[in-house]
């Protein structure tokens, strides 16, 4: 097991508790205990940032579902050329794609788990090479977060950048989110049964067949489930900013402690 394997059960752990044992006010002060005082430094935007002073550096993109974070993450790649690009996303697109090459479907638990593993075994060989890092990731979940901060600093990381995309407009989240699950069905379409690579296609195409009866002739050859599809992730992302544990951050600024860095990505 990893260090990031390690570090996301102890968060997973840690915070389950903090919300058992503690009342609201108080999850502020646990978590500052945890991470320390360290309050990120808010700045317009990377360049105000002198990296020939920062050390070995992370930048994490936090956001909710399709708002454009891993778009931005390779736009970043391709200005820091240098860097590292590490997505959760990804690495789980890989482990669905081996198992499909075997006819196989792994279940989510086992999904999961071997994302950990590949994911905080790059981060490792990063480290080791001395590589700046940027992290495509759910962010947003506290244990995510708290696990990726905690083992940076593990792996030797001096900067940790937040990167928030946070505070995208409700139009321009419509409009990515439409344009991605077209772009998602279309690409399936293209690949036949690749459409499976999308982790969140996979689970909507299975709830799809168990509700509605459909055929995989009726999902590949029709443009209604990409509406329907569409509809799903609409509904999602609406859900999304009352969830408590997002609530919960906002209310008590969570999302900058623990971090060296600030970023709001500015949607103009």
């Amino acid at each position: 097991m990893n260090i990031y394997e390690k570090e996301y059960y102890k968060a997973m752990d840690w915070y389950s508790s903090a919300f058992d044992e503690v009342e609201r006010e108080n999850l502020l002060s646990k978590w500052k205990k945890k991470f320390g005082e360290r309050v990120a430094v808010r700045v317009s935007s990377l360049e105000e940032i002198d990296f020939s002073k920062t050390g070995l550096t992370a930048i994490l993109m936090i956001g909710q579902s399709s708002v454009g974070k891993s778009t931005l993450a390779h736009k970043l790649k391709d200005k820091y050329v240098d860097w590292e690009y590490l997505s959760m996303d990804d690495e789980g697109a890989c482990i669905i794609q081996q198992f499909l090459e075997k006819h196989m479907s792994p279940s989510e638990e086992v999904l999961d788990s071997m994302i950990h593993q590949n994911f905080g075994d790059k981060l490792e060989l990063f480290s080791k090479l001395k590589k700046n890092v940027i992290m495509d990731g759910n962010w947003v979940v506290p244990p995510s977060r708290a696990a990726a901060i905690n083992t940076l600093r593990r792996l030797g990381y001096d900067t940790v950048i937040m990167f928030s995309l946070l505070n995208i407009p409700n139009d321009i989240a419509v409009e990515r989110i439409k344009k991605r699950a077209i772009d998602l069905v279309i690409i399936g379409l293209e690949k036949e049964k690749a459409i499976l690579k999308s982790r969140d296609l996979r689970l909507f195409i299975e709830h799809t067949k168990a509700k509605h009866g459909w055929t995989d002739e009726m999902i590949m050859n029709t443009p209604m489930f990409i509406e329907q599809f569409a509809k799903y992730r609409m509904y999602y992302f609406s859900v999304e900013p009352t969830e408590k544990a997002l609530v919960e951050q906002k209310e008590l600024d969570l999302f900058s402690i623990g971090a060296d860095f600030w970023v709001e990505h500015s949607f103009g």
